[in-house]
């Protein structure tokens, strides 16, 4: 990895003295602080100076995540249209490591189930979902048919084994990253393939402007991998890596900057509802927002279908405009990204230092 500025970046403060806390994937006592971590019991989101891995420190207990991911982080119109508008674009990126026979397929974090369903459309492929949203699980299991699993991958237990995990905007919620990577390669056959895809700690976007890069998400992540620590993890944790590469993220999924703004902008200002992907009653739930209730979300609505016009010129002159920002600045090697693929070794995972 070439060398950065650490000082020098947006938020950040000089580099910090040796902690008792050394890296998780280089042992590098020494980092600097992005931003302010929104995660209950953290401080800070920091930087390995050595290796570019970011993680908040304190780490936040896993347990306290649980309630959240479970109840509301799923449940909501925004995470259902989001996850149904990126499932395509995930496929596209992913459908060439995906194996050519029928396989069978662990999606840990999958949500409503749409990459899942295109999955086994396409490729036959046998498939359970993993996932913690109430909301998501339901419509996985009840509207696409698929079969699911509540709870974590760490906590995981099964008899079945698979030929590929993928995670999909997965791993930056982790508490535990190698934890994470023994559950995975306990539930892969032999040779099985761990697909990832999650934010870039290297993407300059995160160097420039800190907790305001929309994939900072103080509020839910827990961490970022750069492809350095992504090797080192992988190794120590019993993967051979076949492909770290950083992408342009979609439209679909894009981390906007202006439109990011606006939208948090307008959610606060006039609520947002709550969707129903298992067909619950709407308007109980309008009457439940915590937000805005009925009335609140009604005018939210209303406003949304006059601007929508004005809203998606600013939408493709936005990607337009920071997708060239991505080729130019990030040379295809810093953009928002990170699309890990690794095999599972047969022999046992190194000895964690």
């Amino acid at each position: 990895m070439a060398e950065r500025k650490f000082e020098v970046m947006s938020g950040a403060n000089p580099v910090l003295p040796a902690s008792k806390d050394a890296c998780v994937s280089c042992g590098c006592t020494e980092r600097v602080n992005l931003y302010r971590s929104h995660l209950p019991g953290s401080v800070e989101m920091r930087q390995c100076v050595g290796c570019g891995h970011c993680a908040v420190m304190p780490m936040v207990d896993r347990e306290r995540l649980l309630v959240y991911y479970r109840e509301t982080y799923t449940d909501s119109d925004y995470f259902y249209a989001a996850a149904q508008r990126s499932a395509g674009a995930y496929w596209c990126k992913l459908q060439k490591h995906f194996p050519t026979g029928k396989f069978r397929m662990l999606d840990v974090g999958g949500g409503c189930g749409f990459l899942s369903d295109r999955v086994r459309r396409e490729r036959g492929a046998d498939i359970l979902l993993l996932e913690i949203g109430n909301a998501a699980r339901e419509h996985a299991r009840d509207v696409l048919g698929l079969r699911v699993a509540e709870g974590f991958v760490e906590d995981f237990q099964t008899e079945e084994r698979f030929e590929v995990i993928v995670a999909v905007h997965v791993a930056e919620h982790v508490a535990d990253f190698r934890r994470f990577l023994a559950s995975c390669r306990e539930l892969l056959v032999p040779g099985g393939r761990l697909i990832l895809l999650t934010p870039d700690a290297e993407a300059w976007k995160l160097e420039w402007l800190g907790k305001d890069w929309a994939w900072a998400a103080p509020e839910q992540h827990t961490l970022f991998l750069s492809k350095k620590s992504a090797e080192h993890l992988l190794n120590s944790g019993g993967f051979e890596p076949q492909t770290i590469r950083a992408l342009v993220a979609s439209m679909g999924g894009y981390p906007w900057l202006v439109t990011h703004r606006v939208s948090k902008w307008f959610t606060q200002r006039f609520g947002r509802g709550k969707s129903r992907p298992g067909g619950g009653d709407a308007s109980k739930a309008d009457s439940q927002d915590g937000i805005g209730g009925a009335g609140r979300t009604g005018l939210f609505k209303r406003i949304l279908r006059r601007l929508r016009p004005a809203g998606r010129v600013l939408l493709w002159a936005e990607y337009a405009v920071l997708t060239t920002l991505d080729r130019i600045i990030a040379c295809g090697r810093k953009s928002d990204e990170l699309l890990i693929v690794a095999a599972r070794r047969e022999n046992a995972p190194e000895a964690a230092d």
